[in-house]
């Protein structure tokens, strides 16, 4: 009870003056891939050749499928069939069929395309940038 607004009133001045402006941009908390079939479950190794790739953020996110790159183990451009989850807390890469086995390259760019809905870019200004690896030949075991 506030004996000047009553009951169940608000003072408006002071609940705008509690309100913080959002200033901090999205953070990359870590990827993930799917099927994730190596050693463990988060080693990021996978003998599927055509894995989905997922970025889960610190909050809700806004972006464009521009907004990441996937390179393949010689340095080429791989074009995702789909990057689905803006306005949500993650980004869903679907990827094409995958020709080589080894190391793909994943960029979230810096470049203002990741924002949060408050419109603060991607944290610290700087690309996310890591990798997966693709093994979908057997070794052959030496003898």
């Amino acid at each position: 009870f506030n004996p000047y607004y009553g009951y169940g009133r608000i003072d408006a001045a002071a609940a705008l003056g509690a309100v913080a402006a959002d200033t901090a941009g999205p953070g990359i908390l870590g990827m993930s891939l799917i099927p994730d079939t190596g050693a463990s479950a988060t080693d990021l190794v996978t003998s599927s050749a055509s894995p989905t790739v997922r970025l889960d953020f610190n909050e809700r996110t806004l972006w464009s499928p521009g907004a990441v790159a996937v390179t393949a183990p010689d340095g080429s451009t791989v074009t995702p069939v789909s990057v689905c989850g803006t306005g949500t807390k993650s980004m869903t890469i679907l990827l094409p069929a995958l020709a080589k086995d080894g190391a793909y390259g994943v960029k979230v760019k810096a470049d203002g395309s990741v924002r949060d809905q408050a419109g603060n870019p991607l944290a610290g200004g700087l690309d996310y940038a890591t990798s997966f690896n693709v093994e979908t030949t057997t070794p052959v075991p030496a003898i």
